[in-house]
């Protein structure tokens, strides 16, 4: 599981990225690929306060998690994009990446600073072997949104 943090009631949109062994991407605009899916696509503070039976409802934590249902063998990289700033300064986004199964183990545990509109940021790259072992944990830029905007298609193939 990864989860991508920021201040609480922070208005900046931030989105993960998330691409798989095979190629696949998950984002804002591609909630699920294979085996991955965003879970909520968290925009600030946009759409933060609901309506539940006649009483308003306000959840300030600004949070996505992307599910990996079943490890494939291979690298995962996992990108951040500022994709809406309100504010000059840095944002420092923390990233949480764990292996669930059969017990819970910590992949990673980073902060990050994004620097506006755009910036994107390699926070981990890692690898899985066939025994589901967990090597390579790195920080090796990668660019995904040039990858992901430059498909005809958004929709990943469904068989990774």
């Amino acid at each position: 599981m990864i989860t991508v943090r920021w201040p609480d009631q922070h208005p900046d949109d931030v989105d993960a990225i998330v691409e798989s062994p095979k190629g696949g991407l998950v984002w804002y605009h591609n909630r699920d690929t294979g085996l991955m899916h965003l879970d909520r696509d968290d925009r600030g503070l946009f759409a933060d306060k609901m309506n539940v039976d006649g009483a308003m409802i306000s959840n300030p934590i600004n949070q996505e998690t992307v599910t990996i249902r079943a490890l494939l063998s291979g690298e995962y990289v996992v990108n951040l994009l500022h994709y809406q700033a309100n504010y000059d300064e840095p944002l420092k986004v923390d990233v949480k990446v764990e292996k669930l199964n059969p017990e819970v183990e910590l992949i990673y545990y980073g902060s990050h600073e994004l620097r506006g509109v755009g910036d994107e940021k390699t926070a981990v790259r890692f690898s899985v072997d066939s025994k589901k072992s967990i090597s390579n944990v790195n920080q090796i830029p990668k660019r995904l949104l040039t990858k992901a905007l430059g498909r005809n298609s958004l929709i990943e193939n469904k068989s990774d």
